[in-house]
């Protein structure tokens, strides 16, 4: 799995790219979405848009860092899945539980612009 992350606006973005299948994939996800969440991190938004091949086990790491991210007060939301991943959330109708954006620039505006998006 390869990522990488940068902060926009206090807002963390982590890019996903290649595939997230499970097994190795799936836990580098996970800790590192809990590291940023022990740094301090509070806003978050996953970048999907060269992530090219997911499947459940995937779609189950990102539920796992979701609720991770939600039981520290933190905010999660999704920009440009993919068609794989859309499909995905869709059957699952996990597409109703997340906020989920088009653009990481809307991801980011959408969240408070007064919350630095670090824990106090």
């Amino acid at each position: 799995m390869l990522f990488a992350y940068n902060e926009v606006d206090g807002v963390i973005v982590l890019h996903l790219k290649d595939k997230l299948m499970g097994g190795l994939e799936c836990n580098e996800v996970k800790e590192e979405v809990q590291d940023l969440i022990n740094r301090g991190y509070q806003n978050l938004v996953i970048d999907f848009s060269k992530l090219y091949w997911s499947n459940s086990a995937g779609i189950g790491a990102l539920i796992s860092c979701y609720h991770n991210f939600r039981k520290r007060g933190g905010r999660l939301k999704f920009a440009r899945p993919t068609p794989k991943v859309q499909y995905y959330l869709r059957i699952s109708k996990l597409d109703t539980v997340f906020e989920i954006y088009d653009t990481v620039e809307e991801a980011v505006k959408s969240f408070n612009a007064t919350n630095e998006g670090r824990a106090i």
